[in-house]
C-alpha cells in the first residue's frame, strides 16, 4: 500500500548527538484514496540511543499514485555511559491510516538516504 524513504540533509548528518530534521517520504502505491493519520519515527533495534519529539499527527488524504513529503523533527540523546555509534544509518517508521476497507498500519524499518541540501 505504501512506498516510505527517509531522507536526511547531509549537512545534519555529522552530529549524532541533538537535533535531526528527517524528511519522510510516503507515495501511495495503492489503487485507493488514503488517510494517512500519523506518522511515528524511532531509533531501529535496541541501542544506546533515544529520539524525543518523533510521532506527529498528519490527517492528510492521499490519491492513488501520489507522493508527499512529511518533515519530522526530533532530538536524540544517548543513555548514561552509552556506546556511541558513529551515525544513524535506519529508523523504524510507524504509519497508521485508513482507507475504505479500514483501517491500517504500515511499520518497517527504513535506511536514511543522506543527501545535498540542494535535493
Amino acid at each position: 500500500m505504501l512506498s516510505v524513504e527517509v531522507i536526511e540533509p547531509v549537512s545534519q548528518r555529522r552530529v549524532l548527538i541533538g537535533p535531526h530534521a528527517y524528511t519522510v517520504r510516503v507515495q501511495n502505491v495503492s489503487s485507493q484514496v488514503m488517510q494517512i493519520e500519523s506518522i511515528r519515527v524511532d531509533i531501529a533495534g535496541a541501542g544506546d540511543l533515544q529520539l524525543d519529539g518523533g510521532m506527529e499527527s498528519i490527517n492528510e488524504t492521499m490519491a492513488s499514485g501520489e507522493t508527499r513529503d512529511f518533515p519530522m523533527y526530533v532530538t536524540v540523546s544517548a543513555m548514561r555511559g552509552a556506546q556511541m555509534p558513529p551515525d544513524i544509518t535506519s529508523l523504524r517508521v510507524m504509519i497508521t491510516g485508513r482507507t475504505e476497507a479500514g483501517t491500517f498500519l504500515d511499520d518497517d524499518v527504513h535506511y536514511i538516504r543522506h543527501e545535498g541540501l540542494g535535493g
